[in-house]
């Protein structure tokens, strides 16, 4: 999957689209990248993303499962 923010025009991996999924519906047509999501729901974009990692541990299908040795945190964070 290869979207672009419907707001702001940004690039967005296949997790970042899926977020769309989990936040707002399976019904989704225009995605938010994860800072125009992020402000709509009230979180930071950096929030948005390790929501990713949680979904991904918990082995939610909507996002990449993680890979051999990943535990699942984005780097830098804790």
């Amino acid at each position: 999957m290869s979207e672009v923010c419907k707001r702001c025009g940004a690039g967005m991996t296949s997790d970042e689209a899926a977020l769309n999924y989990k936040y707002i519906g399976r019904h989704v047509k225009d995605f938010l990248c994860p800072a125009c999501l992020g402000h709509d729901l009230g979180a930071t974009p950096e929030t948005m993303r390790q929501m990713i990692d949680v979904f991904r541990r918990q082995g939610c299908r909507l996002f990449s499962p993680l890979g051999s040795g990943e535990n699942g945190q984005t780097s830098g964070g804790t």
